[in-house]
């Protein structure tokens, strides 16, 4: 996406306009939308840019998909709007229901979300919570396992990033190393 270049070469308000038209094309309710915004605005977040605004128009947009347990690699995706917008209950409800599906599911998704999907929603959760050094633990285990869950590489990019993020802002000198 024509944003994350700008992002990476600090050019953070022409991504913040880019999106704009994101968030316009999210109104209607693709996933592949709400999947690309969420990574965005997680990548600006990141850079620290401040998104909250932007989390809570997104957030209302992906409410009806808490349940779908179609893609786990979405369900990430919609745990970062949860945790964008600041809503506790809603990432309660998510990580609840995602719990129950590993608990009682089958399938291909089921096992994915299983072994690598929760435990990345738990490293995102850690991190929100400013216990960096924990998301560090959960994640690092696992992060050649990510590519698991599916989608390009391009997507899943937002993965390592979340983890160099986590180690640079862990207190454990480990993780800063990690980080490099």
């Amino acid at each position: 996406m024509y944003a994350f270049g700008l992002i990476e070469t600090g050019f953070y308000r022409q991504a913040e306009k880019h999106a704009l038209k994101v968030g316009k094309r999210c109104l209607a309710g693709a996933m592949l939308d709400l999947v690309d915004a969420s990574s965005l605005l997680c990548r600006l977040q990141m850079e620290g840019v401040d998104a909250n605004d932007r989390w809570r128009e997104l957030f209302h947009l992906r409410e009806s998909h808490t349940d779908d347990h179609i893609l786990v690699f979405n369900a990430v995706h919609m745990l970062m709007c949860t945790l964008g917008a600041k809503k506790e209950d809603a990432t309660l409800n998510l990580l609840m229901s995602l719990r129950d599906y590993v608990r009682n599911g089958s399938g291909t998704n089921c096992e994915v979300s299983r072994e690598v999907g929760l435990a990345l929603c738990e490293a995102f959760e850690q991190a929100d919570k400013g216990n960096f050094d924990r998301a560090v633990d959960i994640l690092n285990p696992l992060r050649y396992d990510v590519v698991d869950i599916g989608a390009s590489n391009a997507q899943q990019d937002i993965f390592n990033l979340f983890l160099i993020h986590a180690a640079l802002h862990s207190s454990l000198k480990e993780h800063h190393h990690l980080a490099r």
